[in-house]
């Protein structure tokens, strides 16, 4: 089947219609689009010479033309004039021989091959030795088809060779072993001495990787005689990966169905075997049993000895250790056969040699006892159906009700993905900790506790403070609150005393701490609470987060972007970008605290304290930016917070972050850890989620340009950066970086060193950012005295840093880029039009840039993307051709953004090459479109010239009135007037009639912005506007 969908893909039918002088034939023929008009004259009759071509009768076109042209262009017919070769002329003599003879005799010669590629990696070293293999055996092509569908044939085999390179090994344990003609084509991509893990091989990729080769069956080059052993090792490869497809599948099916058996897959009844062993009778023991033999000897009878800490590792060896087991007593092995990668359980136990002396009772006992130990499995029916009969009506979290299974089953529980493991394992570890094994769950049997009479009036007065406090809670309908009513228990006591008659008795403190609700009802402590009030201790938490409208389209587009990075892993980086909270340095001898509250205490000397400034005043401060390296997983349901961080430690005065400066950053850490030559990127598609600050903000002109420079400095085939919400900035990966980062500045306090008297002089009276660095214009020696006395600081922050660990690995830690840096990497826009300068924005809107831009970009309010091309009229995309594979590179497309279907959005694989729009944000619905008067005077709309307001009498909504200059009182009287009379409605001129009828203009309501022109007496160009 999948060789007959790949013809109808790479072959069409065409009418040929040769004429030879008077004589005409024509004929209908399957031709493969790859070859050219001369290649299909040569198959039909080599004994021709063909002189003319014409494509639907009367349309001249070359013969070196590939079909695949003549299909687009909707040609059918193809007609060619011929000559025949004569007897007498395949023998010219000496000096006859034409120049048109001698090409035409050159095309018809198969001595070519596709260029050769410069061997930048591995993948590139392949191809050239699938091209010097075909070189030795002489399976070459024509002049024209060498680079056309010659090149096609070596790529094919190249990319399935490379794909398959990881999975030999596999292959040969199911008995699949590669065509010996392609041995020394195997080991380029090794991926254990790149320290990589090894993908896991799908299915689908493998089919799609066998019709792939298939595809090579078919073309008609490869049935020429001279070619039959190149088919022949195609057929083999294609063979031998069918039978891995058919394993595969069956397998897969296999295991489908046991997933959806209500009943164990294996159990006690008929997977174990109990055999004897007679002794070896006293002859000499094999030196592989001599521990097992030691243990068995010494061993009561009927003693059970498990043999998986005396097997063999290896599985064949583990086979052979167990089948030829033979010891100096007689012993019962048993056996037990889990299935799957578990294997067997192998136990013995000592016997009598003499059958009469056993006893049965014994040994059934023992079997008894293994069957309790034996590890239980249930299938993923069973334990869906458990969870959907009770999860409906007890509403309990699914790790409960998992466990809750587990345990009562006695099963082991099931691994269906990475996530769900995880948080069962955090669950079960808190069961494991609690502080006492018996906890109570219900303390209500504790309020029974005799109550003295005289202090009913305050636990009245008590209960009614509650509800009182409870019903007039601005925010009673959730279960948030900002204020506590009571600092304390001692206040909690005067306020009621206050609403009892004086004299009236009150419980102590501590009696009324414990009628509260316990703190944590699982420890220990809580059975001394009565719960009597609802009350506790609670301390705040930092937990309140901004909700925007644009909140749930974000996160569809963060999951479409996971899952793009899923699908183009093996060649993409995922990047996560954010900045800390800046770090604050002190003067010199008055050392300020970095702000980050302490979980613990510092470890020092013990006659000394760890001390600071009693205030947090500072100008100096440390930046730290975050770039964090996510290893991108198989499933977007897996971690995205695994993987490298990098921390950029830099001055706060004279190296802020700037889009410019991240970029350059970012290339700088590229270079030096994701690129083989150190100028390029191994991996040609960038990922990057940064929070949308205004260093990251996508849609500012500053960020895209620098987005571009990356693009070009990293040579990337695509670049896509994307942010999150406003004030969602933690679903950024990079956010939980920071608290790592917090380790290392907790019980810190940080100061410069001191610069010479004269610049410490003048820094004293610059109080501002602005300040110091205007005087280090001025004064250029200020700012290396200022980046000097820094570096104290610096350094301290960087090596505390390194110290950290994130995953098990160190944070890798780097100084910030230096101007040199900068520079260098701004230029490089001048690849795209050297006339652009990054510094000068004017020259941002050349042409030649938004030429580029409009090509290759793709511009959304919370994403921007870059992509190659494969234009013949663009010049960087022929200097800088794309690196991913060209079968690759078609099927590469832009994120698409998300999209609704009946209120929910759709799946990544339904949209992704499908061209779509941000239709379905939720602030793009309500931004009205800006009509050509709002383009017009963009310039006087804005906030900074609001001069007034006045209320809408329908709506009772206040509307602003905008001007290009104060309004004079004559003007502001006039506002006045129409507001109070009343006659001001939205939508309606702002004047209905008088000396500023005709020249005021307005707009519906439902734009909700309206625009009016007013004439003033002053002058004609002050205008008024209301929205």
């Amino acid at each position: 089947m999948s060789e007959q969908q790949q013809s109808e893909e790479s072959c069409e039918y065409f009418k040929i219609v040769t004429i030879n002088g008077e004589a005409s034939k024509s004929s209908i023929r399957k031709v493969h689009l790859s070859l050219t008009i001369n290649d299909v004259v040569n198959e039909i009759d080599e004994t021709v010479v063909l002189l003319k071509c014409y494509a639907e009768g009367h349309v001249a076109v070359d013969s070196s033309i590939n079909f695949h042209v003549l299909k687009d262009f909707g040609c059918r017919t193809v007609t060619v004039h011929v000559k025949s070769i004569h007897e007498t002329d395949k023998e010219p003599k000496k000096g006859s021989s034409s120049i048109f003879d001698v090409l035409m005799k050159a095309s018809r010669t198969y001595e070519y091959f596709p260029q050769l590629r410069t061997p930048n990696n591995k993948k590139d070293e392949l191809f050239n030795h699938i091209v010097a293999w075909m070189k030795e055996n002489k399976w070459g092509f024509t002049s024209q088809q060498a680079s056309s569908f010659g090149k096609h044939v070596v790529s094919s085999l190249t990319e399935a060779l490379w794909f398959l390179d990881p999975f030999w090994d596999r292959f040969k344990s199911r008995g699949i072993d590669v065509p010996k003609p392609l041995i020394p084509m195997t080991g380029y991509r090794d991926l254990k001495n790149q320290k990589k893990k090894i993908p896991k091989l799908s299915c689908e990729d493998l089919k799609s990787n066998c019709e792939t080769i298939s595809e090579l069956l078919l073309i008609p080059w490869i049935n020429a005689e001279s070619n039959k052993k190149f088919k022949d090792i195609i057929e083999e490869l294609v063979s031998q990966i069918s039978k891995y497809i058919t394993f595969l599948n069956g397998m897969n099916e296999r295991a489908k169905n046991n997933h959806e058996k209500t009943e164990p897959v294996r159990d006690f009844k008929d997977n174990w075997e109990l055999k004897t062993i007679s002794s070896h009778g006293g002859g000499t023991s094999n030196p592989d049993y001599s521990a097992i033999e030691k243990v068995i000897q010494e061993a009561p009878f009927y003693e059970v000895i498990d043999l998986i800490n005396f097997e063999p590792i290896d599985k064949e060896l583990r086979r052979s250790w167990i089948k030829n087991l033979a010891v100096a007593s007689t012993i019962n092995l048993f056996t037990y056969r889990y299935g799957n990668y578990l294997g067997n359980i192998n136990i013995v136990w000592k016997i009598p040699s003499e059958e009469k002396n056993r006893n049965p009772a014994t040994i059934a006992r023992n079997i008894t006892l293994i069957k309790e130990e034996v590890l239980k499995f249930s299938t993923r029916r069973m334990r869906k159906d458990f969870i959907d009969r009770y999860s409906q009506k007890c509403k309990i979290q699914p790790v409960i009700l998992r466990n809750i299974f587990n345990f009562l089953t006695d099963f082991e529980p099931p691994t269906t993905n990475q996530k769900e493991t995880v948080m069962d394992e955090r669950f079960l570890r808190f069961l494991l900790e609690a502080d006492d094994p018996e906890v109570i769950f219900d303390l209500r049997k504790h309020n029974g506790r005799p109550n003295d009479p005289q202090f009913e009036p305050f636990w009245e007065a008590l209960d009614k403070l509650l509800q009182g406090k409870s019903a007039v809670h601005e925010r009673r309908q959730n279960d948030l609150q900002y204020l506590p009513f009571a600092m304390s228990v001692e206040d909690l006591r005067e306020q009621v005393m206050e609403k009892l008659p004086p004299g009236s008795s009150a419980p102590s403190v501590s009696w009324i701490r414990l009628n509260f609700h316990p703190k944590n009802p699982y420890l220990k402590s809580a059975i001394h609470y009565t719960g009597k009030f609802n009350l506790k201790y609670s301390v705040q938490q930092r937990l309140l987060r901004i909700q925007h409208m644009d909140s749930n389209y974000c996160r569809q587009q963060f999951s479409l972007l996971k899952s793009f990075a899923v699908k183009w892993k093996d060649f993409s980086i995922f990047q996560s970008l954010d900045d800390k909270a800046i770090v604050p340095v002190g003067n010199p001898e008055q050392p300020v605290s970095t702000g980050v509250r302490s979980h613990h205490g510092a470890i020092v000397a013990n006659e000394n304290r760890v001390v600071a400034l009693d205030h947090d005043f500072h100008v100096a401060g440390i930046v730290p930016s975050v770039y964090f390296a996510v290893s991108i997983p198989e499933s977007i349901h897996d971690s995205f917070y695994r993987g490298s961080v990098h921390v950029t430690v830099k001055d706060k005065v004279f190296e802020p972050s700037s889009p410019l400066r991240h970029s350059a950053e970012t290339v700088k850490i590229v270079r030096n850890y994701f690129s083989e030559d150190d100028v390029n990127c191994q991996f040609p598609i960038v990922i990057r989620y940064t929070d949308g600050g205004p260093d990251h903000r996508t849609t500012f002109k500053s960020v895209q340009m620098s987005c571009l420079l990356e693009f070009i400095a990293l040579d990337l085939d695509m670049l896509v950066a994307a942010r999150t919400a406003p004030a969602q900035s933690y679903h950024n990966p990079a956010e939980r970086v920071m608290s790592t980062l917090n380790l290392g500045l907790q019980n810190v306090a940080l100061e410069r060193k001191k610069m010479r008297a004269e610049f410490e002089m003048q820094a004293k009276s610059l109080n501002s950012l602005q300040a110091i660095r205007n005087a280090a214009e001025r004064n250029g020696g200020l700012k290396t005295a200022f980046l000097e006395s820094m570096e104290y600081p610096l350094s301290i922050v960087r090596q505390r840093f390194g110290k950290l660990k994130w995953t098990g690995e160190k944070i890798n830690v780097h100084e910030g880029a230096s101007e040199e840096e900068l520079s260098e990497l701004s230029r490089l826009l001048q690849v795209i039009d050297p006339l652009v300068n990054f510094e000068d924005q004017k020259t941002w809107n050349s042409s030649e840039l938004q030429k580029f831009i409009e090509n290759h970009c793709r511009k959304r309010h919370y994403m921007f993307q870059i992509k190659k091309c494969t234009s013949d009229q663009c010049a960087y995309c022929i200097l800088c051709p794309p690196r991913i594979p060209v079968d690759d590179f078609k099927n590469l497309h832009f994120v698409p953004d998300p999209v609704l279907e009946n209120d929910t959005f759709l799946d990544f694989e339904k949209i992704y090459g499908t061209n779509t729009e941000e239709v379905a944000r939720p602030s793009a619905q309500r931004t009205p479109e800006k009509s050509e008067r709002d383009k017009k005077f963009k310039s006087i709309l804005v906030a900074t010239k609001v001069r007034a307001f006045i209320t809408c009498r329908e709506c009772g909504k206040r509307r602003v009135v905008y001007s290009s200059a104060k309004l004079p009182p004559a003007e502001l009287r006039s506002i006045g007037r129409v507001e109070e009379e009343l006659i001001y409605i939205c939508g309606d001129p702002l004047f209905h009639a008088g000396r500023y009828h005709d020249t005021i203009l307005g707009k519906p309501w439902f734009l909700m912005t309206f625009v009016f022109t007013v004439v003033t007496p002053k002058s004609l160009k002050q205008m008024i506007f209301v929205s």
